[in-house]
């Protein structure tokens, strides 16, 4: 698959993602999506051919990238044959943290003192945007604007960080910034950060203004985590064989280029650098993806699993 045709695809799902909420009120039928939206073109005749069925197939696949990819959920009524946005609705919990998240996201144009403001448009009827703020970032947050080192647990060290950027990536919260130990740039995950014995789990290690951030330090291109672009296990080229309905959702979660496709899947070819978050992010698709090879990375995997089963 090209970079081009990957393209495509993200702009036709969000089309058909556009058109089914301008139709929220009305349920849409496949014959409304091939003569409404680009790219779904059943070949001029909406009439139930191999064509037809093709076109169906497509619209399925790309509904489940919504889903998976874009948190965008469909429902398909198999009985009426149609499609339609599921609605999202804030929870109590949820509205308390969007309104804590809006705290910690710059507007432009909205300058400190409007921030009250913009947390108070936040209620039932917002239903656009949830985001879920890990219970570490609002301390990272204070520690980051004092310029105040921090100290917690990780991999059962203690350690001494001076937090640079916090922020979120493919739904988990990280931290950027110099580990004062190994005495270098370190990205650690918040939901790894460990309590100690007495409850606590970060806590101030130094005076206010203690650090300046690097001149050069861009957060935004920090806080971009791919763990297989930072990793820093030996690079290997892995395959796996991935399920028709699951390889565009895989090349959107790891990147690659799709192989010796046929109707049932293709073989996504891929360069690993961190073997461990390979290996978990490999297991959330399930018996959808099934790694073919290096021998290394298939026995770590299998050494792996039986040590869970044991």
């Amino acid at each position: 698959m090209t970079a081009n045709s990957g393209t495509e695809v993200i702009g036709r799902v969000l089309r058909l993602a556009a058109y089914l909420k301008s139709r929220r009120a009305a349920r849409v039928a496949l014959d409304d999506i091939c003569r409404d939206v680009p790219g779904y073109d059943s070949g001029g005749e909406l009439v139930r051919d191999a064509q037809w069925e093709a076109v169906r197939k497509k619209v399925r696949r790309d509904v489940a990238l919504l889903g998976d990819s874009f948190g965008i959920e469909v429902d398909y009524d198999a009985s009426a044959d149609s499609y339609a946005l599921k609605p999202s609705f804030l929870t109590a919990d949820e509205r308390d943290v969007l309104l804590a998240a809006s705290a910690l996201v710059r507007v432009d144009g909205i300058d400190d003192t409007q921030l009250a403001a913009l947390g108070s448009a936040v209620d039932e009827e917002g239903r656009r945007v949830v985001m879920r703020v890990h219970r570490h970032v609002l301390v990272l947050r204070d520690a980051l604007a004092a310029r105040r080192p921090v100290t917690f647990r990780y991999h059962g060290q203690e350690r001494v960080f001076d937090p640079w950027a916090v922020g979120l990536w493919r739904d988990r919260w990280y931290a950027v910034g110099y580990a004062h130990g190994p005495a270098e740039r370190r990205v650690y995950r918040l939901d790894r950060i460990e309590e100690r014995d007495d409850g606590s789990a970060i806590s101030g290690a130094g005076a206010d203004a203690s650090y300046d951030l690097p001149a050069e330090f861009d957060p935004e291109s920090a806080l971009l985590l791919d763990p297989n672009a930072w990793g820093h296990d030996p690079p290997v080229v892995a395959r796996v064989r991935v399920d028709t309905d699951w390889v565009q959702p895989f090349v959107t979660e790891f990147g690659g280029t799709v192989d010796d496709q046929d109707d049932d899947g293709g073989v996504v070819v891929l360069t690993v650098r961190h073997y461990e978050s390979f290996r978990d992010r490999l297991l959330s698709f399930g018996v959808h993806a099934r790694l073919l090879e290096p021998d290394a990375l298939v026995d770590g995997l299998r050494d792996w699993l039986a040590g869970m089963a044991r």
